[in-house]
């Protein structure tokens, strides 16, 4: 029952939001920008994006301190020369009134915005009331129920007395590597990612060539749509350790259900069966090559659903 009361109350607010979309304007909207403008805007989308990549790369440790800061103020500087473009151009995201005429007409013929009216203001209040209440409900039960799952980004990890004697041995040895870690190894199981990934990070500036920090890195990006990047990671962990199992498993996971290729699956699951030929992990691994080989015989692309 709460729950339908809740999407009423979510439908109602939605509809009163976007009410004004439907009304038909009786002004004609603003051309495209054409010819210079249209390509510069082009390269102002371009260059933004270009700087979201830049910062992904350097939050996974893709990039030194020196290379991260030298691409980033490229960028910007570049972006900076496309926006005093655009301003000499007298381009802008709305028209204006035209000459001659009360700016009081022209407003009155475009309509007011739809978010300076009263009724935006009250449903978006409404909206705000109904999905805080609905968010502290379904916090409240999935924090009485058993078990839990990942997703948590953006969250905090509980302070267990295990996470808080990992952060104390941390305060008194920042250079404690085991301690380091593990209190990486708990984030990540908790889905506090940008946590994990700082940790993970600090490991590495003491011990660049640390196999397990890399190993998991590639976890991380694996998780994301970024899985050339997540292989190209683990490759990294296997060139300084070519039999590191860790690494072997996840990459032939990677392969197999992302990617697809089972080919590569096969083989990447083979060296780990030459590192690890006994226990639960192999017994999966011989189930996965097997199951790639019928996908393979059969010409299927989906992997399995398990």
């Amino acid at each position: 029952m709460e729950y339908l009361l809740i999407a009423i109350l979510i439908l109602i607010a939605l509809a009163l939001i976007t009410l004004p979309f439907w009304r038909k304007a009786t002004s004609v909207p603003p051309p495209p920008p054409q010819g210079e403008a249209e390509e510069l805007l082009l390269q102002k989308a371009t260059l933004y994006q270009s700087l979201r990549e830049l910062e992904l790369d350097y939050q996974m440790g893709k990039l030194s301190d020196e290379d991260y800061q030298a691409l980033r103020q490229d960028y910007e500087a570049e972006a900076a020369t496309v926006l005093a473009r655009l301003d000499a151009l007298g381009y802008k995201a709305k028209s204006r009134p035209e000459k001659g005429r009360p700016v009081a007409v022209a407003q009155r013929q475009q309509g007011a915005p739809f978010f300076s009216r009263p009724a935006f203001f009250v449903a978006f209040g409404l909206l705000l009331v109904v999905l805080g209440a609905a968010g502290g409900y379904f916090l409240a039960r999935s924090s009485n129920s058993k078990g839990g799952g990942r997703g948590n980004e953006g969250q905090f990890m509980p302070t267990t007395p295990q996470v808080a004697a990992l952060e104390r041995r941390i305060q008194e040895n920042p250079k404690d590597l085991k301690a380091l870690l593990e209190l990486a190894h708990l984030h990540l199981d908790q889905g506090t990612f940008h946590q994990s990934i700082e940790l993970y990070k600090q490991v590495l500036s003491l011990d660049p060539r640390n196999v397990e920090a890399i190993t998991h890195l590639g976890i991380i990006l694996s998780k994301s749509p970024h899985p050339e990047q997540a292989l190209e990671v683990f490759d990294k962990a296997l060139a300084i350790d070519p039999n590191y199992p860790h690494a072997l498993w996840d990459k032939a996971r990677v392969l197999y259900d992302v990617k697809q290729d089972y080919q590569e699956a096969i083989k990447t699951w083979e060296r780990f069966l030459a590192v690890a030929p006994s226990g639960e992990d192999a017994d999966r691994a011989r189930e996965f090559i097997q199951e790639a080989k019928q996908r393979l015989k059969e010409g299927q692309r989906a992997p399995l659903v398990r």
